[in-house]
């Protein structure tokens, strides 16, 4: 496509409109030539160009905050428009853009693009990283012939086979298990499917045309079949679990060749394909590729996270562009500086102390020296042209020469020792910063950064992050273990929602006020006094009627607005509000209480001296786990002073002391006029008037709006539309704001709002008595107990007849149900018959007798134990896993109060609640089946538990247990079980053994690899994060596609270096014999690593075995743009790699492949 610069008038409204869209981002929006956009290591994230007639007829608009979709509706000339997670909400304009040829659209807020199928000029579409269920509008679009669905939830594609024009077509990361179909459509020549779960290729072969192909991280282990295809010219195997693909040799017109990520340990028929340029062969077990030197072809070349001893013969390679070489152990690369063609160079993972050498290489525009022990690279200054440079993990403090980089487009430095980075205010092009682990203190200088798309400032100390009001662009923010001192802490997490806090700061900026509120939780067993402590504070003449007991609280009371005055250091006085929460003691309303304990509130636990306080220890543990840090008042309502039940106060203060922030004890008899009262209401005065966030600087309108929505209580709950004009009563008018205020509202529990379900996303709920109550109702009803759980809809409906309306009642059910409160599950009834909801909490105690004669010889264990396990774990997993019940011969579901027995693909599965030897209770799941499918089993229920942990007890102490796989422990019922934990102190100590010593033989050793091998199978249970890939996991190939993220994660945290927890050291010992085991152990480290991943999560792993404190699950917010890419090496889409479209749009689209 020629482009001319502007000259003519003809384009005056074109050039308006990027005006309009330059003011908005606030950054430049360049003109591009094709000169240009060669130098490009990715396409660029915005720009545009002009045809020789002077219309704008090319533009990418990419990660910014544009939102007027509307301009871009007047390009009536474009034929290619890239437009990808941005803030546009209405794509209508699209359907008057007649012309419109490539269109590439990312906007993960849509569900429906169906408006796509208007443009039946389109040739190439692109809409990866939706969140798409239903594309089958495409079918009409008969001209396509490039389609890229990538990254999406579609489960059909077979209306596909209608569009016979397609030439190059995209499937990946879509979990599709069968595309057969494909076979229709001749005229491909480019295929991607890798990332899904295909098992059968062979269809394939009769695609004559294909010439690339892209199979990766599916479950193959023989793709010989590809040999017929001879026209192939790029192949992509990587991510499978291949030990030979010498048949490979056959395809001699092979340029482009992954094969990372598989156990490959010879590959040097390579050396037969002359043709390659582009070579990846990492995350191998190879030794020698030095065979490669007379590939003279090749231009890209990655070998990294092998066992190479030597890559000097590379010297020969003069035509290589990019090379990667992270993770090894040598300490001179110099010989490099021969590849004067360079442009990527990775050389992360290692030990180098000088690197001067580069400054040879001046054609470098991507550079990766992560985690060397570099002190001085001053000299990275003459090279001018570098647009990526990564320098995380070093032990750098000055690196002020960075200005001179003007071109520098990302730059990582975490990791280092950096005191002042303001000098990075001159590099204007910036769109992604790590400056995460420096300590740094003052980032004013990021507001001139303007073009910033993704930022990490983890780990350091912030006064404040006002800043990203001026930051327009900002879509990804990381502030794990950082202080923010002018924010709530609720915003400062691991992945920020940067809309909230621009919110917070707008709002703020207009007028600001102060907190002082905070809430009270009464808890403790029935008739200890909660409710007669609470009326006496809100009235002072209340007296309790000793001639009549008070009825017991059921469910929660709530009593508002509580005020008192109090001196606030220099303000003078202030009046406190304070919101007094009843919650009643029985036990079955124990689940209740998870979904309204919070943090920073008052806790007065009230005791009764007519027994020994059976459940006290409990309620210290649950006030622990979900109150956190919260102060604790403990109350002794002491009706019968004679009594001689003794109390060891000081044993609970001992006991829990240190992980309780604040532990007071008072006595008092209600029931008479005691003095004490007066001390009792003062302290609980002090203790609520000194939680941290008292005095907190808020906008005032939210404070306002928090007070409006208290007073809605009455009305039990409102509509998303209510909440709003409270907002704009009180000027927050736009809708990102009031989201903001929702979501800060929700946080601290004066509402429950569930965005994501769309059956709830327009109720907020107010008064959490209603909805307590409601559940109260399920929970203590006779009719529903005497059936053990089991209700119809009808019966429900019946029973809340008086309180609730029909739509309220609709409502109630779907927020106790899965996902939401786990309270109940549905069980469809079958022809004629109504469905049945079933309670688990009221199941029958006594299990089934397929549960009793169940036989653990020879099954899959595993154990979760608790030192504390919260009521409902058991409640949810059995809500979350109701589509797999078994059933017994009489057609009865196999489940119980404390279990439940599974089915699922031929392997049965027992878990139930259970006690431990020591007495601690624990989660024990025994699975029997075929090898494959029981271990994908166990990780599915796996996944589940762990699930439930993130979402509802991310603090709460569990230990998984792995069982013994010795001769011995395999033939018994109840094997050694080894703690994870333990097993990871024998790692950190580089032993990979451990003994068993179940008799009658004791001490035998056995593999750690085998024992975590025996748990986890061909590829890692993807739960906890949604974007870490489901990449293989066997014990062959080591998974060590995951292990170079944690590697990188650890490293970059520092973990290799400060001996906390796993301090597995990098750097090998001296002595020659332990040289030798170099491989050995680093194959250990590598194996066990990738398994201990695969077994628990990444999220448990890192909480588990790294992390100091439990990190909240990442959740990628808004878009699945990149973050600040964890791994060492500059983006996989800088390497070389085939075009994504027909080539005539090889300058038009950006690249799909990662």
């Amino acid at each position: 496509m020629e482009t001319s610069s502007i000259t003519s008038t003809d384009n005056i409204s074109d050039m308006r409109i990027i005006e309009q869209i330059g003011v908005q981002i606030g950054v430049p929006f360049p003109e591009l030539n094709l000169d240009e956009l060669e130098t490009y290591p990715d396409r660029p994230k915005r720009g545009y160009f002009f045809s020789e007639s002077g219309n704008i007829v090319t533009l990418w608009l990419n990660n910014t905050c544009f939102s007027e979709g509307r301009l871009l509706g007047d390009l009536q000339e474009i034929e290619t428009l890239i437009i990808r997670f941005n803030d546009i909400r209405d794509f209508v304009f699209l359907n008057r853009l007649h012309k419109l040829k490539i269109l590439s659209i990312s906007a993960p807020y849509l569900t429906d693009f169906s408006f796509l199928k208007e443009l039946k000029g389109l040739t190439s579409l692109y809409l990866s990283f939706n969140n798409l269920t239903d594309v089958s509008f495409l079918k009409e679009l008969k001209g396509l012939t490039s389609l890229d669905l990538s990254g999406n939830k579609l489960t059909d594609f077979s209306f596909l086979k209608e569009l016979k024009g397609l030439t190059s077509l995209d499937l990946s990361g879509n979990n599709l298990t069968d595309v057969s179909f494909l076979k229709e459509l001749k005229g491909l020549t480019s295929l991607d499917l890798s990332g899904n779960k295909l098992t059968d290729f062979s269809f394939l072969k009769e695609l004559k045309g294909l010439t690339s192909r892209y199979l990766s991280g599916n479950k193959l282990t023989d793709f010989s079949f590809l040999k017929e295809l001879k026209g192939l010219t790029s192949l992509d195997l990587s991510r499978n679990k291949l030990k030979d693909v010498s048949f490979l040799k056959e395809l001699k017109g092979l340029t482009f060749l992954d094969l990372s990520r598989n156990n490959l340990t010879d590959v040097s028929f390579l050396k037969e394909l002359k043709g390659l340029t582009s070579l990846d062969l990492s995350f191998n077990n190879l030794k020698d590729v030095s065979f490669l030197k007379e590939l003279k072809g090749l231009t890209s070349l990655d070998l990294s996270f092998n066992n190479l001893k030597d890559v000097s013969f590379l010297k020969e390679l003069k035509g290589l562009t990019a090379l990667y070489l992270s993770f090894y152990n040598l300490t001179d690369v110099s010989f490099l500086k021969e590849l004067k063609g360079l442009t990527f160079l990775d050389l992360s993972f290692y030990n180098l102390t000088d690197v001067s050498f580069l400054k040879e290489l001046k054609g470098l525009t991507a550079l990766c020296l992560n985690f060397n022990k570099l002190t001085d690279v001053s000299f990275l200054k003459e090279l001018k042209g570098l647009t990526f440079l990564y320098l995380s993990g070093n032990n750098l403090t000055d690196v002020s020469f960075l200005k001179e980089l003007k071109g520098l487009t990302s730059l990582y430095l975490s990791g280092n020792k950096l005191t002042d980075v303001s000098f990075l205010k001159e590099l204007k092009g910036l769109t992604a910063l790590d400056l995460s682990g420096n300590n740094l203190t003052d980032f004013s200088f990021l507001k001139e950064l303007k073009g910033l798309t993704a930022l990490d400032l983890s780990g350091n100390k912030l006064t404040s992050l006002a800043i990203i009001l001026s930051l327009l662009n900002l879509r990804h923010l990381l502030l794990e273990k950082t202080t923010v001192s002018d924010l709530p802490k609720s915003y400062v997490v691991q992945l920020a929602n940067i809309e909230d806090i621009r919110s917070f700061y707008r709002q703020k900026a207009k007028k600001k006020d102060k907190l002082y509120e905070a809430k009270v939780l009464f808890v403790g067993e029935p008739k200890a006094g909660k409710t007669s402590l609470m009326k006496r504070l809100v009235d002072d003449t209340y007296r309790i009627d000793p001639s009549r007991e008070e009825d017991s609280t059921l469910g929660i009371n709530v009593y508002m607005n509580w005020l008192f005055d109090f001196e606030y250091t220099a303000e003078g006085k202030k009046s406190f509000k304070a919101h007094l929460w009843d919650f009643g003691g029985q036990q079955i309303q124990y689940y209740i209480h998870q979904f309204f304990l919070t943090e920073d509130a008052l806790y007065v636990l009230m005791l009764d001296d007519r027994k020994d306080c059976p459940n006290i220890d409990y309620w210290f543990r649950i006030i622990h786990l979900l109150g956190k840090d919260s102060p604790v008042l403990v109350v002794r309502n002491r009706k019968n002073i004679e009594s001689s039940t003794g109390f060891d106060w000081n044993l609970y203060k001992n006991r829990y002391g240190n992980d309780l922030r604040v532990l007071e004890y008072e006595d008092i008899n209600l029931f008479k006029e005691d003095y004490r009262f007066a001390g009792i209401a003062s302290q609980i005065k002090k203790l609520l008037t000194g939680l941290k966030h008292v005095g907190e600087e808020l906008p005032a309108s939210w404070i306002r709006v928090r007070e409006a929505v208290i007073e809605q209580q009455r009305k039990n709950h409102i509509t998303m539309a209510d909440f709003k004009e409270i907002c704009k009563k009180q000027e927050i008018t736009e809708e990102a704001d009031q989201l903001a205020v929702c979501n800060f509202l929700n946080t601290l529990g004066i509402i429950l709002h569930f965005r994501n379900d769309t059956a709830l996303a327009d109720t907020l709920f107010v008064n959490p008595q209603w909805i307590s109550k409601a559940v109260y109702m399920i929970l203590s009803d006779k009719d529903i107990e005497k059936t053990h759980g089991r209700f119809e809809k009808t019966l429900l409906f019946d029973k809340w007849s008086d309180q609730y309306s029909f739509e309220e009642k609709n409502k109630l059910l779907n927020l106790m149900q899965k996902k939401e409160f786990d309270l109940v599950y549905r069980v469809e009834g079958g022809k004629g018959k109504a469905d049945t909801f079933i309670a688990p909490l009221l199941l029958s105690d006594v299990a089934p007798v397929e549960a009793n004669n169940w036989d653990k010889k020879g099954t899959l264990s595993f154990q979760y134990r608790y030192k504390f396990m919260p009521e409902g774990i058991i409640t949810r997993l059995i809500v979350r896993l109701n589509d797999w019940i078994a059933k017994n011969p009489d057609k009865e579901d196999l489940v119980w109060k404390s279990g439940i027995i599974l089915c699922k693909d031929g392997c049965k599965a027992l878990v139930k609640k259970d006690l431990s030897k020591e007495g601690l209770k624990l989660i024990d799941i025994s699975v029997r089946g075929n090898r494959l499918p029981v271990k994908d089993f166990l990780a599915l229920i796996r996944g589940t538990i762990d699930a439930v942990h993130i979402q509802s007890f991310p603090r709460v102490d569990v230990e998984p247990l792995v069982p013994c796989t010795c001769p011995i422990c395999r033939e018994i019922p109840n094997p050694t079980m080894f703690e994870l934990s333990r097993l990871q102190d024998y790692i950190t100590a580089n032993e990979f053994h451990i003994r068993c010593e179940k008799p009658p033989y004791p001490f035998r050793n056995v593999s750690i690899a085998d024992l975590l091998g025996g748990i986890v199978e061909h590829r890692a249970y993807e739960r906890d994060l949604d974007h870490y890939p489901d990449d293989q996991m066997n014990r062959d190939m080591m998974s060590k596609d995951q292990v170079q993220e944690i590697l990188t994660t650890l490293l970059r945290e520092g973990k290799f270096h400060q001996n906390q927890q796993l301090s597995i050291q990098m750097t090998l010992p001296p002595t020659p014999t332990q040289q030798k085991e170099k491989t050995t152990w680093l194959n250990s480290i590598y194996w066990i690593i990738g398994i201990l991943v695969g077994l628990t999560g990444f999220y448990t792993f890192y909480t588990n075995f790294i992390a100091d404190k439990p990190k909240q699950a990442i959740q990628l917010q808004n878009e699945g743009t990149t973050l600040p890419p964890l791994n060492p090496k500059p983006p996989d889409a800088a390497k070389p790699r085939p075009a994504a479209g027909p080539a005539a749009a090889k300058h038009d689209m950006p690249s799909t492949k990662r």
